[in-house]
């Protein structure tokens, strides 16, 4: 789903587009165009995922400013649904 606020929707694909980088383990020379980030299902170019098979994007709100997301190779599992994140500590 797009939001209507454009810089949420900005910061959504991005972080989703980071975090399927750091899940294949390549650096930001991948053509960003061809991974498609948008909510459903969607195939990315062999060339980019190599072996990797399939992968989840969950997206997430941290607080109403910030977004974040995360990739996993696998199969979506609705039982981690609810993910609890807390403040890491200062240093």
């Amino acid at each position: 789903m797009i939001s209507s606020n454009k810089t949420l929707t900005f910061y959504k694909f991005s972080t989703r587009k980071e975090a399927i980088l750091k899940a294949i383990g390549k650096g930001i020379n991948v053509d960003l165009k061809s991974i498609t980030v948008t909510d459903g299902e969607h195939l990315v170019p062999t060339n980019i995922l190599s072996q990797k098979s399939q992968f989840v994007i969950l997206s997430f709100e941290v607080d109403e400013h910030h977004v974040g997301a995360m990739a996993f190779e696998g199969v979506y599992d609705n039982s981690a649904e609810h993910m609890p994140f807390s403040q890491l500590p200062r240093l």
